[in-house]
């Protein structure tokens, strides 16, 4: 009868049992069906796992661009890899085409993406630090888009949406670089919306916080500095992302003196080690090995190859020995610097492609992709081949990369209680701080530092510790082995 409650025959603690197991099943329901927590990618003990098996992200750096039709913003390749830089797509084109060339990436053995430039927007540094994003208009004008508003805010995040998603449909993984800068809080109130819009999608794998800031944090901080804006971050990131990893991109040794790999509060760092001296990343590969203490990855490398000035064979020779001094000094990932070769007039940086500008390629599923693989290109499914366990090589040059013998300084790092430390850094510069060398210490702490002209000012330092700095007089230095040298004090340093 209506307005009457029917009498329950259920026992109370009955009752409490079939409650008790309902939410747990809706529990057990609700963790298993958010994406988030299923499919991220999770790391421990310096092994990544992807829907609980092991996971070696073996990655490509692409740069992706956005192109508005004055309403809806859609993904597409950046205009850095066509002949035609004005070259325009509408959406379903530019969907065909990012598709295509994931595709063929993973046709390649490639696991994960980091995307570059469409997550960099511009600062206003000399007004009110407001961001936009350069996109193009469908005549291929270009646009400066601000992100003020919420509404402009979520026509961006919805072309990062589409790419996140064609990522996914691809199989691969995504490594998303951010630009983040400590002096404005607009690029914190980017990441804060960013982790609220992305926390649960299953291709976002981690959020790369800071891309080489020995190259970009401009004014220089000490580690004291910065130590809390590392953390801030972190913060924001457990609290609206927490099932994200967070990286940070360091171009290698020499971050050590600020942006300490030691003291970065981030799940792993990704190096960016790069040929400039001969074998200079198998080397620092080795000294990631030892004096890292979190998992890290290469999150970049490569070397140029125009098949001219560089043959095409040396460059896969690049790779294939890096790959495996990687895997051989516990890297927990590998990154390839970049998809395709680009034209910014310097040879270095325009010819690090696996693929060239010239010619077409066909991925597996018959879709035409502009350019020609590079003999490279072949190398990175051997990443997963059963190849014989190598040993992580400490090479002849590891200490000093340079064969100068112009001038020395000789001198021993150490702690407080005089204790040598291995596999600091110390680095000196000529009297107009223009060029600079730097060596790593021994077992005891000792080190030799070699040159092809007198120091004037160094500097030193270890992975977890302080910083300490100074200056130097050529004029001291007596000849040691036809070598002019300063021996110098201990040069002591404090953990962190």
């Amino acid at each position: 009868m209506e307005g009457t409650r029917p009498h329950s025959t259920m026992k109370p603690f009955n009752l409490f049992l079939v409650l008790l197991l309902l939410a747990g099943s809706v529990g057990v329901f609700y963790i298993t069906m958010r994406p988030g927590i299923k499919r991220s990618v999770q790391l421990e003990n310096r092994q990544f796992y992807l829907d609980g098996k092991p996971f070696f992200p073996l990655a490509v750096n692409y740069m992706a661009s956005t192109q508005f039709d004055g309403q809806t913003m859609w993904p597409l390749s950046a205009f850095d890899y066509h002949e035609n830089q004005h070259e325009t797509r509408n959406r379903n084109d530019a969907h065909r085409q990012l598709l295509a060339e994931f595709t063929l990436i993973r046709d390649l053995g490639f696991n994960a993406i980091r995307f570059v430039g469409i997550g960099e927007p511009s600062i206003d540094e000399k007004g009110d630090g407001h961001l936009e994003v350069f996109t193009r208009s469908l005549d291929g004008e270009g646009i400066s888009f601000d992100l003020r508003s919420d509404s402009a805010l979520n026509i961006y995040f919805n072309a990062l949406d589409d790419l996140f998603n064609t990522a996914s449909e691809a199989g691969l993984q995504v490594v998303y670089l951010i630009r983040l800068r400590p002096q404005f809080t607009s690029t914190s109130n980017l990441l804060r919306q960013f982790c609220k819009r992305f926390k649960d999608h299953p291709a976002l794998m981690a959020i790369d916080i800071y891309n080489e800031p020995l190259y970009f944090d401009q004014p220089e901080k000490t580690k004291e500095e910065i130590y809390p804006i590392v953390k801030h971050w972190r913060k924001i990131i457990r609290t609206y992302a927490p099932h994200k990893l967070v990286t940070i991109g360091l171009v290698g040794i020499r971050e050590v003196f600020r942006w300490d790999p030691n003291i970065l509060d981030v799940d792993f760092i990704s190096y960016h080690p790069y040929e400039y001296e001969p074998e200079q990343v198998r080397n620092e590969l080795y000294w990631y090995s030892k004096h890292t203490n979190k998992a890290w990855i290469v999150g970049e490398t490569s070397i140029p190859s125009d098949n001219d000035s560089v043959p095409y064979t040396d460059q896969a020779a690049f790779a294939e020995k890096t790959i495996r001094q990687a895997l051989a000094c516990g890297a927990s990932g590998y990154s390839w610097w970049q998809y395709k070769d680009v034209n910014w007039q310097k040879y270095h940086a325009s010819y690090m492609g696996f693929l060239n500008r010239t010619g077409y390629t066909i991925n597996s599923k018959g879709d035409t992709i502009s350019g020609s693989l590079k003999p490279v290109a072949h190398e990175f499914k051997k990443a997963f081949q059963q190849w014989p366990a190598d040993t992580c090589l400490r090479l002849p040059n590891y200490a000093n990369y340079s064969s100068s013998t112009a001038f020395r300084l000789s001198g021993k790092v150490t702690d407080e209680k005089g204790r040598g430390i291995e596999g600091a850094v110390v680095l000196a510069w000529n009297e107009f701080w223009s060029h600079s060398y730097h060596t790593v210490t021994q077992q005891d702490g000792r080190f030799e530092l070699l040159g092809s002209f007198p120091f004037y000012h160094w500097i030193a330092s270890a992975a977890g510790y302080t910083m300490v700095r100074g200056d130097v007089s050529p004029e001291e230095a007596v000849n040691t082995d036809s070598i002019p040298t300063v021996n110098m004090p201990d040069f002591i340093i404090r953990r962190f």
